[in-house]
């Protein structure tokens, strides 16, 4: 895909402050507005204190950008915190309530050939769960309600800086091709011999025909445990890998003892019949022209013949050996 990144030309506007500041995307409203003078350090003594008013406001991100139509174009934000409205030339393309995940809106039908205009609209976390039953936990509970960073409602080793922002790049995504959209890793069994780890991988830009696709399962050691190769034609594939005793009774494998080797630092977590471990694996796609079906090779660079997909951040998963 051609990615377009908007960064430029962002200003911010709300409850507060009167008119419209400068601000930098990313980023998020308590920075902006340090930067414009308006608020203190707020991770200075107890600055953080003096600006929660923050938190009880709602808050507009606007700039404006050129760009040319295209079918399959989408809008693509990584990261909003949290609650949000989003319009494009005055059309509303959606609403957003979780930091934790990117946001992605078909806009062939918004976009214009030229400048356009975008807008984000924050709405208090605080205001959007005003109300609701009160629930048990530590410090606030207020927090529990929504999908964004808790510590951020204060805890025990931070002040309350309760903030609003896109926080993570916004671009504009142009199809060409086949493209690894997402995916979701989760191990389906496990026991002392081994575990099925299940891949289900979504595709777009296939309804022209379909290309190769190379999948692995990289441990965080960079060893390829699990390889297969498909042509992806349609929007959906789910994979099964068989991975060979990944850890030996709570130690680290090695290749001495036909294992596969991580790194340490694991995770401990009950599962049924055994005590095993949890840890963060990759998976990559390699997609090469339909009529080859050479394998790619190592370091995935053969110039002519296909691209790496960098769809780490989309598909990047914890999964339970």
């Amino acid at each position: 895909m051609k990615k377009v990144y908007l960064t430029d030309g962002w200003v911010l506007s709300g409850d507060g402050f009167e008119g419209k500041i400068e601000a930098r995307v990313p980023g998020c409203v308590h920075t902006d507005l340090m930067n414009a003078g308006i608020i203190a350090n707020p991770l200075y003594r107890d600055n953080n204190e003096k600006c929660q008013w923050i938190e009880n406001g709602n808050y507009t991100y606007t700039t404006r950008f050129a760009a040319k139509r295209a079918e399959g174009v989408r809008l693509v934000f990584e990261g909003l915190d949290t609650y949000a409205d989003i319009y494009l030339n005055g059309v509303h393309l959606g609403e957003v309530h979780n930091m934790f995940i990117p946001h992605s809106f078909d806009v062939a039908g918004a976009i214009v050939d030229g400048e356009n205009l975008l807008e984000v609209k924050f709405r208090s976390p605080i205001a959007e769960v005003e109300g609701l039953p009160k629930r048990v936990g530590a410090f606030t509970t207020e927090r529990m309600y929504t999908r964004r960073m808790q510590c951020t409602y204060s805890w025990d080793w931070v002040g309350r800086l309760v903030t609003m922002g896109i926080f993570l790049p916004v671009y504009l995504s142009y199809p060409s091709g086949v493209e690894a959209s997402g995916a979701y890793i989760y191990t389906s069994s496990v026991d002392k011999f081994g575990a099925e780890v299940v891949t289900e991988i979504e595709f777009c830009g296939y309804e022209n025909g379909g290309e190769i696709a190379i999948l692995e399962i990289v441990s965080p050691w960079g060893n390829v445990v699990g390889k297969c190769e498909f042509f992806a034609d349609r929007e959906r594939f789910v994979r099964r890998f068989n991975i060979p005793r990944p850890s030996c009774g709570g130690r680290l494998a090695t290749e001495s003892s036909r294992s596969i080797p991580f790194v340490s630092r694991w995770v401990k977590t009950c599962l049924p019949r055994s005590l095993e471990y949890a840890r963060c694996v990759s998976l990559r796609t390699w997609i090469s022209p339909a009529q080859s079906t050479t394998s790619c090779p190592k370091g995935y660079k053969k110039p002519g013949t296909g691209r790496y997909l960098d769809t780490t951040r989309a598909i990047r998963a914890s999964f339970f050996w």
